[in-house]
């Protein structure tokens, strides 16, 4: 965490490089966090955990297009994120689906 912060001061500087952006949503801080949010939402609106996991990881690859980074640049940046939070999800809640 204290590494992360180091390099990401300012919104501004997520998005300076992919790397500042994988260290900033996969941070062990957000991780739980965002995935908690997911699961609790997923409950409430009787969806699955991963639809929602798909949609709000979405708005994260459309914010780095917007950032200007290639749609294969992200491909491969959110094969990473992606299988980082859904690795925690099903670590930490086997049974959602």
């Amino acid at each position: 965490l204290m590494a992360t912060q180091r390099v990401i001061q300012t919104e501004e500087d997520i998005w300076k490089t992919l790397d500042n952006a994988l260290a900033y949503y996969a941070a062990k801080i957000e991780t739980p966090a965002y995935s908690s949010g997911w699961v609790l939402k997923a409950k409430r609106t009787k969806q699955s955990v991963y639809d929602i996991a798909y949609q709000e990881l979405y708005k994260i690859y459309a914010t780095g297009i917007d950032e200007g980074y290639s749609e294969e640049d992200m491909a491969s940046f959110m094969n990473r994120l992606s299988n980082i939070y859904f690795d925690y999800i099903q670590s930490r809640w086997p049974k959602m689906h």
